[in-house]
């Protein structure tokens, strides 16, 4: 009875937490952003991008994080995630955008940028990892789905990404 007890009270915390972190947003959707990252919602300086480059290459073009896919039980996908499947959707007709943001974007953008660019091109994606494999900067990284992601150097995801391509097909 009082394991049974223990439970409910982490499991009535753990949703009270995450329930503060949920924003509402357009047609009733919900958004989660991962309530141990305070990175996530650092203030950072907007990177300038291209006036012509679409909205969500914006938002991925100054992420602080990398989320590939919706997070959680209930699926959650919060800005970058849905920035990146619509991009994902547009892969094939952005190469010069990908191109300029694996230059000139945040870290996780040009994470970003390279994970994309493999998707259309699979020769210049590998190069374009290649030339994130000596970046510090750590950044929180998630395929989605139940299983968190983690905070490590760029470098460590560019790499983990070479070693098992399969993963990003």
């Amino acid at each position: 009875m009082l394991r049974q007890a223990m439970i409910i009270s982490i499991f009535l915390l753990t949703s009270i937490s995450l329930a503060a972190e949920t924003v509402p947003l357009p047609q009733g959707e919900k958004c989660d952003v991962p309530p141990l990252l305070p990175s996530a919602r650092a203030a950072a300086k907007p990177i300038s991008m291209p006036s012509n480059f679409p909205a969500y290459l914006i938002v991925l073009g100054n992420s602080n994080q990398v989320v590939l896919g919706a997070v959680g039980v209930a699926g959650t996908c919060d800005i970058q995630c849905k920035a990146y499947i619509e991009a994902y959707k547009n892969r094939s007709n952005l190469r010069k955008e990908l191109e300029w943001m694996l230059k000139n974007a945040s870290v996780a953008g040009k994470l970003y940028a390279a994970i994309l660019i493999h998707k259309v091109d699979k020769t210049r994606g590998v190069q374009a990892l290649e030339s994130l494999k000596s970046e510090p900067t750590p950044v929180y990284f998630s395929m989605g789905g139940c299983v968190g992601g983690s905070l490590a150097p760029v470098a460590e995801h560019a790499k983990g990404i070479l070693m098992n391509p399969r993963r990003f097909e």
